[in-house]
Order: C-alpha cells, then sequence, then structure tokens
C-alpha cells in the first residue's frame, strides 16, 4: 500500500494528496522538520479565524522546499504507477524551480511556486491532467518573478580573472632607460624592466 511505502507521512495527508486536495500551503506537513510546529493564529480578510503552522515560514530556500516537494510528487506517481510520463513532468518542474531560484530572488520564486502549484492541482483535480507540469507558467513568472532578478555578486570569475590577469602581468618597460636616461645600472629605480620597448631585448 502507498501507506507503508511512505511511513512518515500521516494518512490524511496521504489522502489530501491522491484526491488532489493538498495545498501548497500545506508541504511543510510532509516535511518532520516543520510539521510539529506550533500554530499562528490570525484574523483572515474575511474576518475569521485561522490557524497557520509556523513550518510554512522556513522554506527560505530551493534545498528547504525540495524534500517536501519529492515526498508529495513520489506519492502521487506511486498512486498512479501506470502512467510512466507523470514522473516526467514533476522532474521537469523541479529543473525549472531550481533553475529561477538560482536568477531571482527566492520570495518572488515562492509565491510563484504556491501560485503555479494551486492551478496544477485543480487541473489534476478536474480533469486528470499532469501535463501542465512539465509547462513553466510565463504569465505568471511575468507577474510575479521576472522583476526580481538576483543583483550580481561582487568578485565573479569574470572580475577574478580579469583581476588575476592584471596581477601576472610583469612590470612595464623603463621609457627612460630606452631613452638612455634611466639613474639604475643593474635595476630600474622605479621598478620597470630594462628591455626594448620594441622588441622586449635587454642586449641593445
Amino acid at each position: 500500500s502507498i501507506r507503508s511505502l511512505f511511513p512518515d507521512v500521516e494518512a490524511a495527508q496521504i489522502t489530501a494528496i491522491i484526491t488532489h486536495e493538498f495545498r501548497g500551503a500545506d508541504l511543510h506537513k510532509l516535511d518532520s522538520r516543520y510539521r510539529d510546529k506550533d500554530l499562528d493564529v490570525f484574523i483572515s480578510a474575511e474576518g475569521t479565524i485561522e490557524r497557520r503552522n509556523k513550518g510554512e515560514k522556513d522554506y527560505k530556500s530551493f534545498d528547504a522546499l525540495y524534500q517536501p516537494l519529492i515526498t508529495y510528487f513520489a506519492i502521487l506517481a506511486a498512486h498512479i504507477p501506470n502512467q510512466r510520463t507523470i514522473p516526467f513532468v514533476f522532474f521537469q518542474f523541479l529543473i525549472h524551480l531550481q533553475k529561477i531560484s538560482k536568477d531571482y530572488e527566492w520570495t518572488a520564486v515562492l509565491e510563484y511556486v504556491m501560485i503555479f502549484f494551486n492551478r496544477r492541482r485543480m487541473e489534476m483535480l478536474e480533469s486528470g491532467d499532469y501535463s501542465q507540469w512539465a509547462k513553466p507558467d510565463a504569465a505568471l513568472m511575468a507577474e510575479y518573478v521576472y522583476a526580481h532578478r538576483k543583483s550580481p555578486r561582487a568578485g565573479t570569475s569574470g572580475e577574478k580573472a580579469k583581476a588575476s590577469g592584471s596581477n601576472n602581468r610583469g612590470p612595464s618597460v623603463c621609457r627612460n632607460w630606452n631613452d638612455g636616461k634611466c639613474t639604475g645600472t643593474g635595476k630600474c629605480p622605479s621598478g620597470r624592466s630594462h628591455v626594448c620597448s620594441s622588441c622586449g631585448k635587454s642586449d641593445h
């Protein structure tokens, strides 16, 4: 049974997943690190009292969200083992998520993920369509993600290579030596090279 494959996941959560009642905001319930945290009690916009697990606030990176997403997809795939393409579309989504999390601010990416998740959930529930997991949602990306590209980090590899190249250059040529005016005999007092500015040799 599916329950035996996922002994650390409560039966109620497995049922919610395979019936497509499981929301993106519930993902923390699949993660033992966060699911047992205390509840926040707050008043919703409609004036009703609602409770939210504090664990939702702990998904501060792609790595933190990856584990419960994998569990969620594994449960769905185990529920419909005869459809071999379904795991593929889930993997495509994870690749997409990993890519955008590298280029854009995580808070924007997380908001996109939660809306994307719930839209796919409704498609699975209403029409049994899993295919859209593999397709980035361009409209949602434009609305929530594209304006939040990460700032370039200081000291990128290109900058480091440029700096390294500058440091590896030899000392500049002594113009005074080339004009016969340098006061240094064996060593240039300015630390420059006593070589010909045209051919780079020092024997003439």
